[in-house]
């Protein structure tokens, strides 16, 4: 940072026409720099625009939530530092989402770099630049809305499955359920829904066509899966 600063000042020293600076910010997890508002606040100071031109934060993978966690303080500290310096005048995210981000495929084991997953929903990060612009840190209230599992068809190495979302005295626009095997159970077909599928974790996202919710209306959507030894019934989490 102190050699691009120099040879910025000499040129402006020279009165080369100079008139904004970007800054790549392709960031490990935990390790935004402390000086980071000082040096937005330098060039500047030398009567230079600044932009974060390029901003993602990795973690190695997988992702859980202290990561998560520290990921939103992370970013929130980069906008923070662009927010507190006027000449900062936009932040670039590198990336729209955890699937189209380019660092799995260039830093082995790490991703996640993102403020949306893979499944274009907001991340803790996302709440956090909200938060840094002036926005809310709280994600929005799924309120009377709770989603049902059930087990329809079973058979020796299958069965089919049914996740029910239904809202009383509430509605969603948008929807994501979750939830954790606890057993060696694996989706294998998804239907009325997008559903990933990483380790015993499972996570699945609304279709283009449902993800409207009204109050006292309900979507369903189903899927088939593998199980060997038990297939417990695991509790699902809305939102």
């Amino acid at each position: 940072m102190t050699a691009l600063y120099n040879l910025v000042k000499s040129l402006k020293d020279r009165g080369v026409p100079i008139d904004g600076v970007g800054l790549q910010a392709h960031l490990i997890l935990g390790q935004v720099p402390a000086t980071l508002r000082q040096n937005i606040q330098r060039f500047a100071d030398l009567g230079v625009d600044v932009a974060i031109s390029e901003l993602d934060i990795r973690m190695q993978l997988p992702s859980d939530s202290a990561k998560s966690t520290q990921q939103a303080a992370d970013y929130k500290a980069v906008f923070d530092a662009c927010v507190a310096v006027s000449r900062c005048y936009g932040v670039t995210v590198w990336g729209f989402t955890d699937s189209d981000s380019w660092i799995p495929d260039v830093f082995s084991g790490y991703g996640a770099a993102t403020p949306y997953d893979e499944n274009y929903a907001p991340k803790p990060a996302y709440y956090a630049i909200a938060t840094s612009l002036g926005g809310t840190s709280t994600p929005p209230s799924t309120g009377g809305c709770a989603a049902t599992y059930e087990v329809g068809s079973q058979w020796n190495t299958g069965f089919t499955g049914q996740v029910k979302i239904a809202c009383s005295g509430a509605a969603l626009s948008s929807w994501k359920v979750s939830w954790t095997y606890g057993a060696s159970q694996r989706i294998t077909q998804a239907w009325n829904a997008t559903c990933t599928q990483s380790g015993a974790a499972v996570t699945c996202v609304n279709a283009s066509y449902n993800g409207t919710v009204p109050d006292g209306g309900s979507v369903t959507f189903g899927f088939n899966a593998s199980w060997s030894g038990s297939n417990p019934v695991p509790t699902v989490t809305l939102g």
